[in-house]
């Protein structure tokens, strides 16, 4: 699906901020139907331009992040020139990526910024779905996570080795995730630009991209929720997390006093 049309509607005209969407791993753009079309009943035509990428589909996500994230950018600069072609100028530009996608999202900005884009274009909003930014190695003990580690780095071809950190980044010697969290680098220095940076995190039941890489997180509160008091976000429950407040301890039950728990055996 590309939501983005290139035709001389005047309404389309008046648009001038335009939302990429990058889907993920085994992805193609229709998985992001959903969001594409939640984004256009809130924002027409004549507010928002919508990009569904569609180069990197099915097995094209094997190819790794660098390769996806050159497609991701250059599919943004032949869509920026064409609505220019056609005479509708955009002004600022917003990026959604899921899981991989999010990861080639970072790499496709830091080209964009490389060329000299974001001097004519503001950024505005930055947001990445269940994206495996620390990777997807467990860095849990025994067999199963062993076998993890070794298989899955070794069995989704370049993407499987970036997402595992075994890959060596252009001669760095560092994996291409560590170059893409690397201050200095470019990558952060284009995300830097972006008025707004928003990552959502699957806090249960996503077992290859867990809480602590999807939520850049030293510790995850959430192994076991009912030990803990989940606060939502108003409006938002049960879904949203509330950010300035997430989570609290559980109420400690207070234990019987030795004279009932007396009591309470006597009368069995």
């Amino acid at each position: 699906m590309e939501d983005t049309e290139i035709t001389g509607d005047h309404r389309q005209r008046r648009a001038d901020h335009l939302c990429v969407l990058v889907h993920g791993l085994w992805g193609n753009p229709s998985h992001l139907s959903y969001l594409a079309s939640a984004l256009r009943e809130k924002y027409p035509e004549d507010r928002l331009h919508i990009l569904v990428a569609k180069r990197n589909s099915g097995s094209f996500t094997y190819d790794g992040i660098e390769l996806g994230g050159e497609r991701v950018a250059q599919e943004i600069e032949d869509t920026l020139e064409q609505l220019a072609r056609s005479g509708q100028e955009i002004k600022k530009l917003s990026i959604v990526g899921y899981s991989l996608g999010g990861l080639v999202a970072r790499y496709a900005v830091g080209l964009l910024h490389s060329k000299g884009w974001f001097d004519k274009i503001v950024p505005v909003n930055f947001t990445t779905f269940a994206t495996p930014h620390l990777g997807v190695r467990t860095p849990l003990l025994g067999f199963h996570n062993h076998l993890w580690n070794v298989l899955g780095a070794r069995t989704l071809s370049m993407s499987g080795r970036q997402l595992f950190t075994i890959d060596t980044f252009r001669g760095t010697g560092r994996p291409l995730l560590g170059v893409l969290a690397d201050p200095d680098s470019i990558f952060i220095r284009a995300l830097s630009k972006f008025q707004n940076r928003v990552l959502y995190a699957n806090v249960v039941n996503d077992r290859s991209a867990v809480y602590y890489t999807t939520g850049v997180s030293r510790i995850d509160p959430f192994t076991t929720p009912d030990a803990v008091k989940i606060n939502y976000l108003k409006g938002y429950e049960p879904v949203v997390l509330d950010p300035d407040n997430p989570i609290l301890p559980q109420e400690r039950k207070e234990l019987p006093t030795f004279y009932k728990r007396l009591a309470g055996s006597s009368q069995t």
